[in-house]
């Protein structure tokens, strides 16, 4: 299978979005049996060492949003048609596929819904993008991927998809996290089953103090006392 995946951004300063994006393009060259690759990049140089990994074809003039949204349809089905690509997904949320799909599946990864449901926290560009680009070329991808099922719902309202068209798939954990996440689970743990402890000794002192003549007095005597 030959895959076409855009890139948008990662000349910058990193992102949430890119970092998902350079993570999961990575992630698919180590697959056992890994698609071909075809890079679809709109940025000027390459800070992640990607270019020299994989087949690249660059959209002319498409390093800035109000461009890729533009141009960038036509552009992407051009490189869709020239490399004779099975699949496009786009990673970074602006499915750019207002132009003819050329017989190539099309795939957009749209994180959130964060901007219908809070749409004055947005400026004026990405409004446009998301209320006005983003809904018909949702509708022209074969399949639209979220990272949860929350957002899966809300893209289902907002953009008016059938439920087949999207999918819930939570991102995974890098393996650089993983130790430190152990260790602070196993922390967190600790403290809580310690202030449990603590509770339950301090909850049985209280009971006896209630129940035995004479404890009330020893029981005020240990309150600065460590229970084990």
């Amino acid at each position: 299978m030959r895959v076409g995946y855009l890139t948008y951004g990662l000349d910058r300063a990193p992102t949430g979005i890119g970092c998902y994006a350079v993570e999961l393009v990575r992630a698919l060259e180590q697959l056992a049996d890994p698609p071909e690759i075809v890079l679809l990049t709109t940025e000027q140089t390459d800070c992640h060492g990607l270019w020299q990994r994989f087949e690249r074809h660059a959209l002319p003039g498409c390093r800035l949003l109000p461009a890729l949204l533009t141009v960038g349809n036509l552009w992407l089905s051009h490189a869709a048609r020239r490399y004779q690509l099975d699949l496009i997904h786009d990673p970074n949320g602006i499915a750019p596929f207002l132009g003819p799909s050329v017989g190539t599946h099309r795939v957009v990864t749209i994180h959130d819904a964060f901007a219908y449901v809070y749409p004055e926290a947005h400026n004026r560009l990405d409004n446009w993008r998301f209320h006005t680009m983003l809904p018909p070329a949702a509708h022209n991808a074969d399949l639209v991927l979220t990272d949860s099922d929350h957002s899966r719902q809300d893209l289902r309202r907002f953009l008016k998809l059938p439920g087949a068209q999207v999918k819930a798939i939570p991102c995974a954990v890098d393996a650089q996290f993983r130790r430190s996440m152990m260790l602070l689970s196993a922390r967190l743990f600790a403290n809580a089953t310690e202030s449990a402890g603590a509770t339950c000794c301090m909850l049985a002192a209280s009971m006896a103090a209630r129940t035995s003549p004479g404890c009330s007095r020893h029981t005020r005597s240990c309150g600065n006392a460590t229970l084990t």
